[in-house]
């Protein structure tokens, strides 16, 4: 599985199905893969919340 570009986690790959491209999982993986180790990696839900309450899309 590739890293995670800002050092420790992990990244998720798009599915190639054509079929699926338009399905949340698909549309939120690069969401996913641009975010900070800091906030992919928190250890609790509400550390991680608070993580994206700080980050601008």
């Amino acid at each position: 599985m590739p890293r995670h570009p800002h050092g420790s986690g992990f990244l998720l790959v798009t599915p190639t199905s054509d079929t699926l491209n338009y399905s949340f999982f698909p549309r939120s993986i690069p969401l996913w893969n641009n975010l900070p180790a800091s906030v992919a990696e928190a250890p609790s839900l509400a550390s991680f919340k608070s993580g994206l309450s700080s980050l601008t899309f």
